[in-house]
């Protein structure tokens, strides 16, 4: 189907949301490190929505599926395997969730894709602690009853502190897989 073009509008009707949402966080904060306007630096690691679990852009966001694919994987080993190799508490919370959904008698996709929030705050954690790593929230209200709170997370070496994750959670499936 041919994309839909406002004259008005120099937008397409399927990028226009793409481009308010980037439009709303660029009014949200500058980068802490350089003072640049969100999306003019390159060390901006992660932009997460946490209101729907979403990775919106940042260093990150090329790696995202790969990432949160070791986390999956690493989830359905249990708790206990998480915790006896030295994973982040939050990773550990979100495979205990996981498990006690399981158990409830929900199948292992289902629990996954039903704590997949947690996923995403158990990344948001273990990018923190990198020590390299420092997070701005925010919640950006658009009037009525839509709002949404996000957080930015920054480094000085954004694609660096992606590569430590990846070794990370390599490193942890290499010790329990």
């Amino acid at each position: 189907m041919p994309r839909v073009i406002d004259p008005d509008d120099d937008i397409p009707e399927e990028e226009d949301e793409d481009y308010e949402a980037e439009e709303e966080l660029s009014e949200v904060e500058p980068c802490p490190i350089c003072d640049s306007p969100v999306g003019e630096c390159d060390h901006l690691l992660a932009a997460i929505d946490r209101t729907y679990s979403e990775i919106e852009s940042g260093a990150i966001f090329a790696h995202e599926r790969s990432i949160l694919d070791m986390i999956e994987r690493l989830v359905v080993l249990g708790a206990d395997a998480l915790k006896g190799a030295g994973a982040s508490p939050a990773l550990v919370h979100a495979a205990t969730l996981i498990e006690g959904d399981v158990a409830g008698g929900m199948n292992m996709g289902d629990a996954v894709s039903t704590n997949f929030p947690h996923l995403v705050e158990a990344l948001c954690a273990m990018l923190e602690e990198d020590g390299e790593v420092s997070v701005t929230e925010g919640e950006v209200d658009e009037g009525g009853e839509e709002a949404w709170s996000y957080a930015n997370l920054w480094s000085e070496d954004a694609e660096g502190a992606v590569e430590r994750l990846n070794r990370r959670l390599q490193g942890l499936l290499d010790e329990l897989e």
